[in-house]
């Protein structure tokens, strides 16, 4: 006995499948079409009612691609039409395990599929949905206008995503910043000082929020004020792994960040699930940035799908004999682009003016509609600042340094450490010290050294 699906959007029936079924983006290929394009056509087909009458065909030659099923290496040549969304929902047992069956080779895989279809018919997806909605998870659908626009045009989309907190701006640049978990003291350093710029300079920081690398960068972007995006390889509700918790709570927490997953809530993180989830990472980016990488890992196969999205791939350069960099090298190698500072990302993809002073003082401007004047003394003439506001923080660097004469960021964090009568951490410094230059109001002579940069006009 057939069942009605008339009163259900395509909407509702995409969280059905995903959150009641737990249908995956390659079961749901496999079943209703494998490109995208041929998915979207189904559903909106089904909307106008045509699905019914078009698989009453028993032959299935009215869906039948005979140039998708030969790249389909599971599915019978000539057999097993493509499957309405509405006719998974609404066939009966029998019919849906005939259906099913035609577009598997392997009948262990289609009786699984089978049978998670049909365990998921007691399950109402208005009231998935409205359970979903009690909650703070939030879903959008391929079909929808707010889903990502980069990751729809990306050649394997899932068709559906959860997330807490917000969507990635499609209006900003969006960067991939991917790494190893076992980081070194240089990669951290590098990940916190490229994500820091990149931030501040209103681009986006996507990550997978592992340990290491990918956790560094996630936190400084927000530390920078910016906006971050962790992709999970688990439901968004779970937070994994469980070190990362404080970065956790803070994408959910900070305007413009957020959780995303393609799987849903209640999903528990399993090895096979994290490979999947890095096209989402590189297809959400314009760019991809692999700070510190060996060369057989997990990072290797984000890279290999934003080539796959054409997306431009750069790596850091580190010495020959770092193996926590070899990774690196070898992408440099075949030609991936260099990436020495984060200008060379901004400048090459966002056509951003290598001089970011200027713009970043005029965005503060613009923010604050605030227009102040300060003078941090230190043993020469005062220093005269206009823009936006220091914080106790950036204040105390600046007293910190002698204009015209270099200190180390370390001396730095000596003098700001006595001068605030608490222990402020060598990484704050580092990133003070790193906003204060792209305002213009610090330079680094030379590599670790700094000096006050001068007056500043309005």
């Amino acid at each position: 006995m057939k069942r009605d699906s008339s009163r259900y959007s395509a909407r509702q029936l995409l969280l059905w499948l995903s959150y009641g079924a737990q249908i995956g983006q390659g079961t749901l290929q496999r079943l209703t079409g494998e490109v995208t394009d041929e998915i979207t056509e189904s559903i909106a087909a089904s909307e106008s009612g045509g699905f019914s009458q078009a698989y009453s065909n028993e032959d299935g030659d009215e869906t039948s691609d005979t140039s998708q099923e030969s790249r389909d290496n599971d599915t019978p040549k000539g057999q097993g039409a493509r499957i309405p969304l509405r006719a998974l929902f609404e066939m009966g047992e029998e019919e849906l395990q005939k259906a099913v069956s035609g577009r598997y080779r392997d009948l262990k895989n289609a009786g699984a599929a089978t049978g998670r279809l049909l365990r998921a018919r007691c399950l109402d997806p208005q009231g998935l949905e409205e359970q979903i909605m009690r909650t703070k998870v939030r879903y959008v659908t391929i079909l929808d206008e707010e889903y990502p626009a980069k990751l729809r045009e990306t050649p394997d989309p899932p068709y559906l995503l959860y997330y807490i907190g917000s969507l990635p701006d499609e209006r900003l640049p969006s960067v991939g910043m991917i790494g190893t978990r076992a980081s070194t003291v240089y990669g951290r350093k590098q990940a916190e000082q490229f994500a820091s710029a990149l931030a501040f300079a209103g681009v986006q920081i996507i990550s997978g929020m592992a340990r290491g690398i990918d956790g560094v960068s996630g936190r400084s972007a927000l530390l920078a004020g910016g906006r971050s995006f962790a992709v999970l390889g688990c439901g968004p509700d779970i937070c994994y792994p469980e070190e990362n918790r404080d970065l956790y709570e803070q994408l959910q927490s900070q305007e413009g960040s957020g959780i995303l997953s393609e799987y849903c809530p209640g999903t528990q993180p399993v090895s096979g699930l994290f490979p999947l989830r890095n096209r989402i990472i590189s297809g959400l980016s314009d760019a991809l940035l692999v700070v510190e990488a060996r060369e057989r890992s997990g990072t290797m196969i984000t890279v290999e799908r934003a080539l796959d999205q054409n997306r431009e791939v750069y790596a850091l350069p580190a010495r020959v004999t770092d193996a926590a960099s070899s990774g690196c090298l070898q992408l440099l190698r075949q030609g991936a682009m260099i990436a020495t500072r984060p200008e060379d990302i901004l400048e090459d993809i966002f056509g951003i003016a290598a001089d970011l002073r200027a713009g970043t003082q005029r965005r503060h401007e613009k923010a604050t509609q605030l227009e102040m004047k300060q003078e941090v003394r230190g043993k020469g003439e005062p220093t005269r600042i206009t823009g936006a506001p220091l914080t106790q923080l950036e204040a105390a660097v600046l007293r910190s340094l002698d204009e015209g004469e270099e200190r180390s960021a370390d001396d730095i964090y000596e003098s700001v450490r006595k001068a605030l009568g608490y222990s402020a951490g060598i990484r704050e410094i580092t990133t003070t010290l790193l906003m204060l230059s792209m305002r213009g109001i610090v330079r680094e002579e030379s590599p670790g050294r700094y000096t006050v940069g001068g007056i500043l006009e309005a």
